[in-house]
């Protein structure tokens, strides 16, 4: 026994996750009296989330006791989700059987952009090129030092004991480190 969370493929990534939180909370308390719903909720408590078309999501409506829910702020407050009471998995129907599970759309919401060089690693193994986080990227607010000049390689993302500035890294090896 499983609760089927079905989402109009219409809907758009970033609403999904508050368009199911608002409708499975309506199922839940327009559900409560449903001697099936209180037998998955006590006992298995299994769920799925599913991506489906229009005419899927038509059909799924149309099962007994199936909630539905939207977001006033998403496709002009039209339905959105549905929550059919969970059924035993043998009278489970095709529609909810072979539907296919929900996951965004677009793997990388943010678009690949070029990144600044801004240093280099060095490790036994040889020296790995360091560049700036991406735009949105959530980093610490220390600097990266240089570990031979002690200057700035980066204004965040620090500390880091194996940096190396731009400088630095373009001078002769026994050059490194002396001013």
């Amino acid at each position: 026994m499983r609760l089927y969370i079905a989402v109009l493929d219409q809907v758009p990534d970033f609403m999904v996750p508050t368009l199911v939180a608002h409708t499975v909370l309506g199922a839940h308390l327009g559900m409560c009296g449903n001697a099936d719903y209180q037998d998955w909720l006590n006992n298995s408590f299994k769920k799925c989330v599913i991506r489906v078309n229009q005419k899927e999501f038509d059909r799924i409506g149309q099962l007994p006791g199936t909630y539905l829910g939207h977001e006033n702020s998403t496709l002009a407050g039209q339905k959105s989700c549905a929550i059919p009471v969970p059924v035993p998995n043998q009278s489970l129907p095709n529609v909810l059987k072979f539907a296919k599970l929900w996951k965004p759309q677009a793997s990388d919401p943010l678009p690949q952009e070029p990144r600044e060089l801004i240093g280099y690693c060095e490790r036994e193994e040889g020296w790995y090129p360091m560049h700036a986080p991406r735009r949105g990227s959530i980093v610490t607010q220390a600097f990266i030092l240089c570990k031979y000049c002690g200057g700035s390689v980066y204004h965040c993302g620090g500390p880091r004991s194996d940096a190396v500035c731009l400088a630095c890294y373009q001078l002769e090896p026994e050059l490194r480190g002396k001013s």
